[in-house]
């Protein structure tokens, strides 16, 4: 897998409007946010300080700058900053943090509320993943939450070689669920709900983790779910909107 420089490489070069190609499964970023993400997130929505780490070109920005009373946005790749400050530059609640891909430095402590990131840190090894969840211990406010798209690639792994399935969808190798479990652990967070996703395939390569900054005791277990047939909502939602859009039939 590419490292914390590769990374800012590649995205630096990147032209984010190619971005919404990668929704193509969904039939579109709209189709993938209705029926895949605000599923998953409505209940931790119209808040009030909302935290997006990597958001690349705003792909799931849209939907999230009006949920927010203020919104940040961090990302390594000045390319990704451009984008943004370009799309959403009739937001005036919207700030724009430029980071070194590990830190949330800039940001408050015990200040944000919901944190975010999605298809991004899928692609990010252990290293970049702990000191995400560790920066976000002190971050959240008491009782805030983050949802975290994750890679759960080294479950899939021989632990003696190594070796397992095919990696066709660029997962971090070194990441799974239950790694992120004891980072929370000693990150002071609670990860109440982890749904293990097929994607691309059953496989079950990435992870979406809902962690919270406990306010009291910790509950006891994470509940965790396996979700083979991720993908079925995208072909669903796909169906449904070349069918009930307005150019359908």
């Amino acid at each position: 897998m590419p490292t914390l420089q590769e990374n800012l490489h590649r995205w630096s070069q990147f032209d984010f409007d190619q971005a919404e190609a990668w929704s193509e499964e969904w039939g579109g970023t709209e189709n993938l946010w209705w029926s895949t993400l605000h599923p998953r997130l409505r209940h931790l929505l119209d808040t009030g300080v909302l935290l997006e780490i990597a958001p690349g070109g705003g792909r799931l920005t849209q939907f999230l700058v009006e949920r927010c009373s203020r919104l940040i946005l961090v990302d390594l790749s000045e390319s990704s900053m451009r984008a943004c400050r370009q799309r959403f530059a009739a937001h005036d609640h919207v700030e724009y943090v430029l980071n070194d891909g590990l830190s949330l430095d800039a940001v408050a402590d015990g200040s944000v509320d919901l944190a975010v990131s999605y298809d991004s840190l899928v692609h990010c090894e252990i290293d970049v993943v702990e000191a995400y969840v560790v920066a976000l211990g002190r971050k959240l406010v008491p009782g805030g939450h983050a949802f975290l798209h994750h890679s759960n690639f080294a479950a899939l792994l021989d632990p003696e070689t190594g070796e397992g399935r095919p990696n066709h969808h660029w997962r971090a190798t070194s990441v799974c669920a239950g790694q992120v479990r004891r980072l929370c652990l000693s990150a002071g967070l609670e990860c109440t709900h982890q749904e293990l996703i097929g994607w691309g395939g059953t496989d079950l390569t990435d992870c979406f983790s809902l962690l919270t900054r406990p306010t009291g005791e910790r509950r006891p277990e994470t509940r965790v779910m396996e979700n083979p047939d991720f993908m079925n909502e995208a072909r669903t939602a796909r169906a449904y909107g070349e069918v009930f859009s307005p150019a359908g039939g």
